[in-house]
């Protein structure tokens, strides 16, 4: 499934990543950047589980490392268990509930989880 969501990187609809930390749990939802050779942009998240800063540096939501301050700037690997209760604040941020883009998230939701089931 990674390779499903890079080969839809340019696919769907984006949306801003604004999420608790998916590697520890911690934290209040945030907005992400893309901390990488000091790019600093902020990230945005597809269907497909692909994740791009807006600089255009990307690749699915599996292979990205977080760190959330809490990780004394180790960058981890999202950890399947906090992934539910991670992704859930895209629902209230974007209230893609509420603007008919719930199927939207449901997608995301089976996208990402496949990703996890491959590796």
């Amino acid at each position: 499934m990674t390779a499903k969501a890079i080969q839809n990187k340019n696919n769907g609809k984006y949306y801003v990543l604004i999420i608790s930390c998916p590697a520890c749990g911690q934290g209040k939802e945030s907005r992400w950047y893309h901390a990488n050779n000091n790019c600093m942009k902020h990230t945005e998240i597809n269907e497909w589980g692909y994740v791009r800063c807006t600089s255009a540096h990307g690749d699915a939501f599996f292979n990205w490392r977080w760190d959330c301050g809490r990780h004394n700037g180790i960058f981890k690997k999202a950890n399947q268990e906090y992934l539910a209760s991670s992704l859930r604040h895209l629902l209230t941020s974007h209230k893609l509930t509420e603007n008919g883009s719930f199927g939207w998230y449901m997608s995301l939701v089976a996208n990402v989880g496949a990703q996890f089931k491959e590796n």
